[in-house]
């Protein structure tokens, strides 16, 4: 899976758009992390 997250990855530098893909792959491990702090403290 991680070979193939890699060539996603490539085949959106290449199209230009990997700031955008980056900022929501930011957006969604900010969501998980505060989802695993919650369930930590709670």
């Amino acid at each position: 899976m991680s070979s193939l997250s890699i060539l996603v990855l490539m085949l959106l530098t290449h199209e230009h758009r990997y700031r955008m893909v980056l900022l929501l792959f930011g957006m969604c491990l900010r969501s998980f992390s505060w989802r695993l702090l919650y369930k930590g403290t709670d």
